[in-house]
């Protein structure tokens, strides 16, 4: 029994785990598939804001007992029939057996509001915020679509809306895949030399002279054409290549600016 007990849950905060969630999951689908009448089941994945900072601030202890008081706000929240599961990580994920028309919304609503109540750890008071995507089964649907669902949801939550829930749209995959290839290409586009700096003047109106040029970046894209920074920026800093573009547009700027006058 021991043995059954570590395999399926998670040993900080004692909740199920993946692989148990993903078996509820499956048998809850079951029905649907069978039955397919009544509120159907449906996922919350949420997944704690910029809790890094916690860890690195004060320490390991602080980050596990942050996230152990978390699941207990989690599990108190749901039904004693529905599921609360830690992925990993700062990631958990809740099954609502049979979600009735707005259940879902509602119920993220509370637990956005429950996570970000102040914690105390040694004297600290610590607040962190989650972003959370919500996806409703449908018959015949997997469990891994669903849960890939659910992420895509969190995903538009985090990168649009911290601190809030987003539900599951279908133009979101298209999204994610467009994101995805994005990212691939972004990858080479320094080395194939597809950035380019454009300069605007910066006028002193009092006197209508010139005394600096703003430098804005540019991607050439080979197949979207000219590319402003809102189109490409939020990728470089997923794919963690904001040091490198920084620091070409930093060069750039400066080895540019060599034949301007000294006072700029």
């Amino acid at each position: 029994e021991r043995i059954e007990y570590l395999a399926t849950r998670d040993a900080l905060t004692g909740l199920p785990n993946r692989a148990l969630f993903t078996e509820r999951l499956a048998e809850v689908l079951e029905v649907l598939r069978v039955d397919g009448s009544g509120g159907g089941p449906a996922v919350i994945y949420t997944d704690l804001d910029d809790f890094k900072a916690v860890n690195d601030l004060l320490g390991h202890r602080a980050g596990d007992a942050v996230l152990a008081a978390i699941g207990k706000r989690l599990r108190a929240a749901v039904g004693a029939g529905d599921t609360v599961a830690r992925f990993g990580g700062d990631e958990f994920a809740i099954l609502l057996n049979h979600a009735d028309v707005g259940e879902p919304e509602g119920l993220a609503e509370r637990l956005m509001a429950q996570i970000g109540a102040p914690l105390m750890f040694s004297d600290h008071e610590v607040r962190v915020e989650a972003s959370a995507g919500i996806a409703r089964a449908t018959p015949g649907q997997s469990v891994s679509d669903l849960l890939a669902r659910a992420d895509l949801a969190m995903y538009e939550a985090k990168h649009r809306d911290r601190g809030h829930y987003r539900v599951f749209e279908q133009q979101m995959r298209s999204a994610a895949v467009e994101r995805s290839t994005l990212k691939a290409e972004l990858a080479g586009a320094l080395e194939r030399e597809e950035f380019v700096l454009h300069y605007q003047p910066i006028v002193e109106l009092a006197t209508g002279s010139l005394v600096g040029l703003e430098a804005l970046l540019r991607w050439r894209h080979p197949r979207r054409g000219l590319l402003v920074p809102a189109n490409f920026l939020a990728v470089a800093e997923d794919s963690n290549q904001m040091f490198e573009l920084g620091a070409w547009v930093l060069g750039e700027a400066c080895a540019q600016a060599q034949g301007l006058p000294s006072h700029w």
